[in-house]
This record gives structure tokens, C-alpha cells and sequence, in this order.
């Protein structure tokens, strides 16, 4: 969670605040795809009769597998591979498995930050927190984050850390 960030997040050598994925909860749809995928091919190779040989039934596996890598593996490789993460000078976002995208805020650029959760949201601990800032981008809306208050908090003091640190030193 602390630490320096290495060249994969910025070369700046700035150190790490934060750094947070996606909440748990969005790989559930793909869990149940999972299961529901083991249980069809568990049924298919059961239910097909042994004069079939076993051409089909491994036809019928390797379908329902190709469902699985799509329906599964993509999420859960997707939800691996996105993070936000704060820094003493920037809030940033990095997301891709093949092809990388980031976006990078420094933090004395932020304007607001905000959060928002649902009933269920709060009851399972996830939702959105929006920073805006001055720049062409606008707004950086982080979907489904774990503990939203506490991130928007953790932005907020650390703006308030540069804006200081911009007074005191303001040709850094």
C-alpha cells in the first residue's frame, strides 16, 4: 500500500500514499459464470450417452471453456490490472492487460473530490469517488472502489499536503 512508485507507475521516484483496485464485489458475476460453466460441462459429459464417444463431450468442454476464459479469466485479469494510485504530487489510474492506459492529475491541479455510496453500497463497502480538477480532463470517476470515504479523505489530505508544500517551496 506504501512505498515508492517504480518506473511502471511514474519515474518521479514520488512516494506512494495509496494504491487501491477495484472492490471485490465486481468479480462476483464472473465467479458465478465459473461455476455455472463447471456445472454445464460437469451435466453435458455426464448426460451424453457412451456410444457417443468422447469427441463430443470434449467438443462441449472445450465450448463451455472458451465461455469460461472470456467470462472469467477477462474480468478477473481486467480487475488485476486496474489501479489508482495516489502519490505525494499525483493522482494517477493505470488499467490494460495488453495495451496499458494511465491518466495522470498532479494533485495541486485537483479542485474536489467527492464521494457516493448506495444502501448497498455501504453495506458492501464499495462506491465512486470523483476528483475533478482544472485540466482538460475534467473529472477522474473511479467506479466500485473499496471504502470510497476513506480514498476521498486520503486525496483530500494529500491535497492539502501539496497545496502547503506549493506555498513553502513554490518554484519546486
Amino acid at each position: 500500500m506504501f512505498g515508492r512508485v517504480g518506473p511502471r507507475a511514474g519515474a518521479r521516484g514520488e512516494k506512494v500514499i495509496l494504491k487501491v483496485r477495484q472492490h471485490w464485489v465486481v468479480l462476483v458475476p464472473a465467479v458465478l459464470l465459473w461455476f455455472l460453466v463447471v456445472s454445464a460441462s460437469t451435466a453435458a459429459w455426464l448426460s451424453m450417452p457412451p456410444k457417443w464417444g468422447a469427441v463430443p463431450r470434449w467438443g462441449v468442454v472445450a465450448a463451455l471453456g472458451l465461455v469460461a476464459v472470456v467470462g472469467c479469466v477477462r474480468p478477473f485479469l481486467s480487475w488485476l490490472s486496474w489501479s489508482f494510485i495516489l502519490t505525494e504530487g499525483r493522482v494517477m489510474t493505470r488499467s490494460g492487460v495488453l495495451a496499458r492506459r494511465g491518466r495522470d492529475i498532479p494533485l495541486i491541479r485537483v479542485n474536489d473530490v467527492s464521494f457516493q455510496q448506495s444502501l448497498l453500497g455501504r453495506l458492501f463497502g464499495l462506491g465512486r469517488v470523483v476528483i475533478e480538477s482544472g485540466g482538460e480532463g475534467g473529472q477522474m470517476v473511479l467506479e466500485r472502489i473499496a471504502r470510497p470515504e476513506r480514498v476521498a479523505e486520503t486525496v483530500q489530505a494529500a491535497l492539502e499536503a501539496a497545496v502547503r508544500a506549493e506555498r513553502r517551496e513554490p518554484w519546486r
